[in-house]
């Protein structure tokens, strides 16, 4: 399957990165925060995912995006919120 390549807004990763970060207390800094949190969670968020997967019908609306890990990103896959296990106060 051909990777996707997604069209973020000028500005729309550092929104959503600024948006998402919290002081990590495992990693003991201020980090853009991984929001999905999952088994193999590296905490700090590198990638933007979608909450509900583009594959799906989501969109790249704001609302519709959060920063997480490379890890959960891929163990997410083409899932919906069933498998998250932290949601923020915005959902």
């Amino acid at each position: 399957m051909a990777q996707r390549e997604y069209r973020w807004q000028p500005g729309q990763r550092e929104r959503i990165f600024t948006r998402d970060t919290e002081h990590c207390p495992i990693l003991d800094r201020t980090i853009p925060h991984c929001q999905l949190r999952l088994a193999h969670c590296t905490h700090e968020a590198t990638v933007i995912d979608h909450i509900i997967p583009a594959s799906a019908g989501g969109t790249n609306d704001d609302n519709n995006l959060r920063a997480s890990c490379w890890r959960c990103n891929q163990d997410r896959r083409n899932a919906t919120n069933r498998l998250t296990r932290h949601y923020p106060e915005y959902w």
